[in-house]
């Protein structure tokens, strides 16, 4: 999974759609690196 950049205010509600079949697991590493604020935090 690579993100470069996501050009979204602070506290902005985006969509993010996965498909495949490593969706479900894409999804929660995506939460994951959410809720730790991509390690900024």
């Amino acid at each position: 999974m690579s993100i470069l950049m996501l050009a979204a205010k602070k506290n902005a509600v985006i969509e993010i759609v996965v498909e495949g079949d490593d969706a479900e697991l894409t999804m929660q590493h995506l939460v994951a690196a959410f809720d730790m604020e991509f390690g900024e935090k």
